[in-house]
């Protein structure tokens, strides 16, 4: 059990001597107990102490460092059985494996793999970091094939698999500040390999046929003091190797069991001949508690869906990856490109970004600063909403970047739309698609109506003409309808017809305007809005007063009596509600 504050108090001197950077011995206790301050940072207290109290604030599962430089990974570090708990450390390294068995032409194309196999995903660079060297007696080969990986793929974490200890030590002399991993120490050459790691200070997989010989061999190590461990718990079905990683992880974090405090390694392929079940496995693994994957191969429609679960699993779920605020341009932009606007979600970032990349055309993207959350999440909670986004774009510089004024917004902010008009009057706002997907047609449409119509600004009274002239030809077209549909009844002595329905859905409570009229009951700004949508040609009103949970038996009659008012088409009453629903039929004339 990890120590509080008040037990590693009573461990300090209590002299307050502020030396430690904070005010009191007890303030710096907390900040110990918490993870927020290092034990080694009193100069006062006795080594012993320190390494007791660092070895129990320790994580359960040891924490193994790889590699060197730029290009260090580690492995273990968790203290955690549950993500939600608090979260998952260090991510799985995920790789295959070259034998000194293979051609040489296998092993160049599983080098060049290492080489291809990139992407960028939220800021992210995804690719495999680790390779399973394997010596099949074959020494000059071996030590050939790491001093190729090691020239061409200096980023990547070594496994070196030897039955020879010399062998491996003339690798490991290769990798030199780069630390690779020994892999192969089981009961029989125990004291060999245990030598070979504590003379290289290299860390070490212990293998055995079960649990019980893995955790058996572990507690000898831990007896001399060795502790840079990675077990194999030799599993030898896919249940078996499911129960072990559990049971590895549940007896280091909720036992404090040493022997299998360590990170796991795993080989999926030796439990199938089926790549898509060996990537199941892989996938199971990564979230129950494996630290190093090797793979038969490296399939990239495998490999890239493994590497995105395991940047989703371990992700910090309390923090959500954000972008900066600010312009992006993307294709080239210049002052008659697109402009957009999204939330600093990077996720919807960058999912934004690849779709109108992959579009062709020019955008400045405008990311607005929403503290992480995504576009329907952030209307939700205040902060994307017309209020936001116009002073946003007032102030970013956009309107010195274009000559137009045409701005886009995300289809799911469609309800906003008057609002943000109002808010940005010399602004015409465009409603773009609901999902990334449609990005790249409506983007390029948008643009080719962009350049045909000129750079010039559209008034407001143009934006006017332009939908009575929409709301004429709806009208022409349901007279020609019906036109049609009379002389087919008569023709054919029927009786129905088919008929275009305009409803009009301005007000809505979502709407800044309309939902304040509602809220505070102003009737002049909902009865002008009714006015305006008759006028235009609506058939029917759509009232939309949202779920209506407080005062639904006042309020659905009093919108349903000021509207009748004014207008005498019929009325379409929005809610969730089914008492509401009632209370206003019964309003109704």
């Amino acid at each position: 059990m990890g120590l509080t504050g008040i037990q590693i108090l009573k461990k300090l001197p209590k002299t307050n001597c502020k030396e430690c950077g904070f005010s009191t011995c007890m303030a710096f206790a907390m900040k110990v107990a918490a993870g927020q301050a290092d034990i080694n940072a009193c100069p006062y207290i006795d080594s012993k102490v320190k390494e007791e109290i660092a070895e129990a604030l320790a994580p359960p599962v040891k924490k193994i460092k790889l590699g060197g430089g730029s290009y260090t990974y580690f492995l273990g570090g968790e203290s955690v059985l549950f993500r939600h708990d608090r979260r998952f450390e260090n991510p799985p390294l995920i790789g295959t494996f070259i034998s000194t068995n293979m051609s040489e032409n296998e092993i160049s194309r599983r080098i060049k793999l290492y080489k291809k196999l990139h992407w960028e995903r939220v800021g992210i660079t995804l690719k495999p970091e680790v390779l399973f060297l394997q010596d099949e007696e074959k020494e000059e080969r071996f030590i050939e094939i790491i001093q190729r990986v090691r020239n061409e793929l200096p980023w990547v974490a070594l496994i070196l698999a030897s039955s020879n200890v010399e062998t491996l030590k003339k690798a490991i002399e290769i990798c030199k500040e780069f630390k690779p991993l020994i892999y192969g120490a089981n009961s029989q050459n125990f004291e060999e390999f245990i030598g070979l790691s504590l003379e290289t200070k290299t860390p070490l997989t212990v293998i055995g046929d079960s649990l019980d010989e893995v955790c058996s061999i572990s507690e000898r190590a831990l007896q001399i003091g060795f502790k840079d461990l990675v077990l194999d718990p030799g599993s030898r079905v896919i249940r078996e190797l499911f129960e072990d990683l559990v049971i590895i992880r549940k007896a280091a974090v909720k036992g404090r069991f040493k022997p299998l405090g360590f990170p796991v390694i795993t080989f999926p392929y030796r439990y199938t001949d089926s790549y898509l079940l060996e990537a199941l496995i892989a996938s199971i693994i990564i979230c129950k508690y494996g630290s190093i994957i090797i793979l038969s191969d490296l399939k990239p429609e495998v490999l890239f869906n493994l590497l995105i679960e395991r940047m989703n699993i371990y992700t910090d779920p309390q923090k959500p990856l954000v972008v900066e605020e600010g312009i992006y341009p993307i294709n080239g932009p210049d002052e008659n490109a697109l402009v957009a606007i999204t939330c600093n979600f990077a996720l919807t970032y960058f999912i934004v970004s690849g779709e109108i990349e992959a579009s062709r055309v020019p955008t400045w993207l405008l990311v607005q600063d929403t503290e992480g959350l995504s576009v329907l999440t952030a209307w939700a909670a205040g902060k994307f909403g017309a209020d936001t986004i116009a002073p946003f774009v007032k102030r970013c510089g956009i309107q010195e970047k274009v000559k137009h004024r045409k701005l886009i917004i995300p289809g799911y902010l469609a309800g906003i739309k008057g609002e943000l008009e109002e808010e940005l009057p010399d602004w015409e706002i465009i409603v773009g698609p609901r999902e990334a997907s449609g990005i790249p047609t409506f983007f390029k449409k948008i643009y080719e109506e962009l350049k045909s119509n000129g750079k010039e600004k559209i008034s407001k009274e143009e934006k006017v003409k332009k939908e009575e002239k929409i709301f004429e030809k709806v009208a022409i077209i349901k007279e020609e309808k019906t036109i049609i549909k009379e002389e087919e009844k008569l023709e054919k002595g029927g009786e129905g017809f088919y008929k275009v329905v305009c409803i009009a859905e301005n007000i809505n409570i979502m709407s800044k305007k309309i939902g304040k009229a509602i809220k505070e009951r102003i009737a002049q700004p909902i009865q002008q809005m009714a006015k305006d949508a008759v006028k235009l040609g609506a058939d029917y009103l759509d009232l939309n007063i949202g779920p209506a949970k407080k005062d639904a038996l006042e309020l659905a009659p009093w919108i349903v009596r000021i509207v009748e008012e004014v207008v005498d088409i019929p009325i379409s009453l929005d809610t969730t509600n089914p008492s509401a629903m009632i209370a206003g039929i019964k309003a109704s004339k």
